[in-house]
């Protein structure tokens, strides 16, 4: 299962790759949903709010989510880490990839080394994102993810503490 589906990239390459599997992205955003991508007849694309996914699915019958750059979009992550831990087999595994909160000098200068030279339109945009990209720390996801019953097996910063990967299982 693909968490933030987008245009379906994801679902397809894996519905290709593993044709006795099924695949399923969940996406809302209508913007990804008119681009989508045609998948083979093991993928599928289903539109749900992951700020409070619906039953879409049994208990117990997922191997595997992703949710690649999907948790920082989001008011509230428990609602779906929930769900998602109810879907998940025993043992199956979440695996997450996201931007992560980062001091503002760290961000800022990673696009913009001098920012003090943007324009009003740039500098608003780019607070607009810092806002945005910043809304959790790894240790407030590992939190959630366990308050939700997962146990993090693996939780790996990368590009220089701005972002992270979790691997963890239900």
């Amino acid at each position: 299962m693909d968490l933030g589906a987008g245009i379906g990239l994801f679902a397809q390459t894996m519905a290709q790759r593993f044709p006795d599997l099924t695949t399923t992205g969940i996406e809302c955003a209508p913007y990804m949903l008119e681009r989508m991508v045609e998948l083979p007849s093991n993928g599928r694309i289903v539109i749900d709010d992951l700020n409070a996914p619906s039953s879409l699915f049994l208990q117990d019958s997922i191997d595997t989510c992703m949710a690649n750059m999907l948790i920082h979009e989001l008011h509230q992550p428990i609602l779906l880490f929930k769900q998602v831990k109810h879907w998940l087999k025993p043992g199956g595994r979440l695996i997450l990839i996201d931007m992560v909160r980062q001091p503002l000098e760290s961000y800022l200068t990673h696009k913009h080394p001098d920012a003090t030279r943007l324009g009003r339109d740039q500098l608003e945009e780019s607070f607009q994102h810092f806002l945005e990209h910043n809304r959790y720390t790894p240790e407030d996801l590992s939190f959630m993810l366990q308050h939700c019953g997962f146990k993090v097996e693996i939780l790996e910063p990368f590009k220089k503490g701005r972002a992270v990967r979790i691997a963890a299982t239900a």
